[in-house]
C-alpha cells in the first residue's frame, strides 16, 4: 500500500482530498497544513512516505520551496511529487517541474484523475523499490565473489532480459546465418565517453548499473524491428539494424541524450548524472554483404583491445517501467 502525505492550507480541501483517496482504496494518508509541519512530519516519521500531494499556493512556504525540501532529503528524493493547484500558469508549472515535481493536478479534482495518477505514481515507486533491491543484490555478489576489485573496464556484459542484446558472438552468428549476397542493414556504434575514468572510479556494482541503464536506453529508443546490439566492453555498444531504412546519427544520439538523462537524472551516483551517448556509423552504405559487415565489426572490436564475456541473469531495473509509462503517456 502507498503511503501519501497531503499538504494544503484549506482544511476543507484537505478534508475532501483525504476522503477521495479512501475511496479509491489509498487509505494510509497522513496531512498538514503547512509546510513547516509537512517537513517535520517527514523528519520525525518511522515509515518513509511513497507519495507526495502538495499545494502550490500556500503561506510563508509555498509548495514549490516545499518540493526542493522534500528532494534535498535522501529518503524521498525518487518519490512522485504530484502538485496541486488552482494556477494553471505555464510559470508556476515550470517552477514546479524545476524544484523536482513528477506531475501535476489542477482545483477542482476530478476523483478519477486523482486516482489514476496515483496509479501511475505507483508503479514508479514499486518500479523504484525493485531497482534499489537489485543494485543491493548486485553490490551483494561482488561482496560474496570478491569481483568488486576485478572488475575491468573491457568486460563484455549480456544483461539477459534485455530484449535485443545479445552478446558479440552472437551478433557475428546472427550475420553469418545470413548466407551469401548483399543486405539492406545499418551498423554504428554508441559509446559512453569517459566510461574508462568513471570505471576507475566507482565501484564494480555502480558500473553495472550505468551500462544496465545505458542497455535499457537502446533498448526503449532504437526501432526494434531488426534490431540487435551487443555491449563490448569499455563503455561501447556495437548495434546492427536488418531493415532498408537508415539511421541518422545525429538524430539518434540527440534522442538516446535525452532518454539517458532523464534516466539517471537521479542516480545516487553523483558522477552518472550527466552521462551522454555518442553515435557513429561503422559504414555509410546501405546495402553490405555478409563479409564486409564481419569486417567492419571485427575492426570496431580490435580497435579496443582484449575483452572476457560475461552475461549475467536479469536485472531489474526502474529504467523499462519508467520508458513504458513515457510510451503510454505520449
Amino acid at each position: 500500500m502507498m503511503r501519501i502525505l497531503a499538504v494544503d492550507d484549506d482544511p476543507l480541501f484537505l478534508e475532501m482530498l483525504v476522503s477521495y483517496l479512501a475511496q479509491h482504496g489509498f487509505r494510509d494518508v497522513c496531512h498538514a497544513s503547512s509546510a513547516a509541519k509537512a517537513l517535520a512530519i517527514i523528519d520525525s516519521a518511522e515509515v518513509p512516505f511513497d507519495c507526495f500531494l502538495l499545494d502550490i499556493r500556500m503561506p510563508e512556504v509555498d509548495g514549490v520551496e516545499l518540493c526542493s525540501e522534500i528532494r534535498a532529503r535522501p529518503v524521498s528524493r525518487g518519490c512522485p511529487v504530484i502538485m496541486l493547484t488552482s494556477l494553471n500558469t505555464r510559470k508556476w508549472m515550470q517552477a514546479a517541474m524545476e524544484a523536482g515535481a513528477t506531475d501535476y493536478l489542477t482545483k477542482p479534482l476530478d476523483p478519477v484523475e486523482l486516482a489514476a495518477r496515483l496509479r501511475s505514481a505507483m508503479l514508479l515507486v514499486e518500479a523504484t523499490a525493485r531497482d534499489t533491491q537489485s543494485r543491493l543484490a548486485l553490490k551483494s555478489m561482488f561482496r560474496m565473489t570478491g569481483e568488486r576489485n576485478q572488475f575491468s573496464a573491457g568486460t563484455r556484459i549480456t544483461f539477459s532480459e534485455i530484449g535485443p542484446m545479445r552478446d558479440y558472438f552472437q551478433l557475428e552468428n546472427r550475420l553469418l546465418k545470413l548466407g551469401e549476397g548483399a543486405f539492406a542493414m545499418t551498423l554504428f556504434s554508441v559509446s559512453l565517453p569517459g566510461f574508462g575514468r568513471l570505471a576507475r572510479k566507482v565501484g564494480g556494482s555502480d558500473i553495472l548499473g550505468l551500462i544496465n541503464s545505458a542497455s535499457q536506453t537502446l533498448a526503449h529508443t532504437v526501432p526494434k524491428k531488426g534490431f540487435s546490439f551487443a555491449y563490448v566492453g569499455h563503455g561501447k555498444f556495437i548495434c546492427m539494424i536488418l531493415v532498408a531504412n537508415p539511421i541518422v546519427a545525429s538524430l539518434l544520439q540527440q534522442r538516446l541524450n535525452d532518454r539517458i538523462a532523464m534516466c539517471l537524472r537521479d542516480h545516487e551516483v553523483a558522477a552518472f548524472r550527466d552521462s551522454r551517448f555518442e553515435v557513429k556509423a561503422l559504414s555509410n552504405r546501405r546495402i553490405l554483404d555478409r563479409s564486409e559487415a564481419l569486417r567492419l565489426l571485427k575492426r570496431e572490436i580490435s580497435s579496443l583491445g582484449s575483452s572476457e564475456d560475461v552475461i549475467l541473469p536479469s536485472i531489474k531495473s526502474t529504467a523499462p517501467r519508467i520508458f513504458r509509462m513515457m510510451e503510454e503517456k505520449s
